[in-house]
């Protein structure tokens, strides 16, 4: 459910070119910044400034498991 919910936001900022759930999603840093913005605001989580960033954005699978390790409830 959660990896539904993530690919519809890096579709929301990136566009349809994600293919594959372990895709490299290789980001400048403002679509990084963007991503990072949105992923918050879909989850109501704050990702610290100083998290490993740069390796939680490398994959849709990166993303959900930061999301689930993080979420509350």
């Amino acid at each position: 459910m959660e990896k539904e919910r993530v690919l519809k936001v890096i579709e929301s900022v990136l566009g349809p070119a994600v293919e594959g759930d372990r895709a490299n999603l290789d980001l400048g840093s403002m679509k990084m910044l963007e991503l990072v913005v949105a992923i918050e605001q879909e989850f109501g989580i704050q990702i610290p400034d100083d998290a490993p960033i740069v390796h939680i954005m490398t994959s849709v699978d990166s993303i959900v498991a930061y999301i689930e390790k993080h979420s509350v409830g």
